[in-house]
């Protein structure tokens, strides 16, 4: 049995609970993205050791079922842990002209093919004469649209 498994399960029956129990929570807790799901089985096969590194967002499920520490689960399950900026300035800072750049060429691309799309889902609301809520939709987007570029503009200058 690994370390993992020995933990999650020491904290499952701590809580006094069957692997059904965990199940269950998981489809509570993230009841519309299956993807973070425990099943009964797939702990047990954690819990003995037989599946040794569950994904991380498992671990992240089963971190909130049992309160335990995120990080602490990662970390026993082989994974390294990389510490976060201390600062987010410091980090701005230690971002060279040329990577700002890049950055904010990406971003105008990005925005372009956003343009091209909304242009796209303007014509066919204009063909389809849908609803105005869709066309509410729209708007929303293009004053979106509209900031982001003004926010690239101020950055390039």
């Amino acid at each position: 049995m690994s370390k993992l498994g020995e933990y999650l399960k020491q904290l499952r029956k701590e809580k006094d609970r069957p692997r059904r129990w965990v199940e269950r929570q998981s489809k509570i807790i993230y009841p519309n993205d299956k993807r973070m799901y425990v099943s009964h089985c797939y702990l047990r096969q954690i819990e003995e050791g037989i599946q040794d590194k569950p994904s991380a967002i498992k671990l992240k499920t089963l971190a909130e079922i049992y309160k335990a520490d995120y990080n602490e689960l990662m970390r026993l399950a082989g994974y390294s842990i990389e510490e976060p900026a201390k600062d987010i300035k410091e980090t701005a800072f230690n971002t060279t002209e040329s990577q700002l750049e890049t950055t904010v060429d990406v971003a105008s691309k990005r925005l372009e093919n956003i343009a091209l799309n909304l242009n796209t889902f303007h014509k066919y609301i204009a063909e389809t004469r849908n609803d105005e809520f869709i066309y509410s939709i729209f708007n929303l987007l293009r004053k979106y649209l509209e900031n982001e570029q003004q926010l690239s503009i101020n950055k390039k200058q």
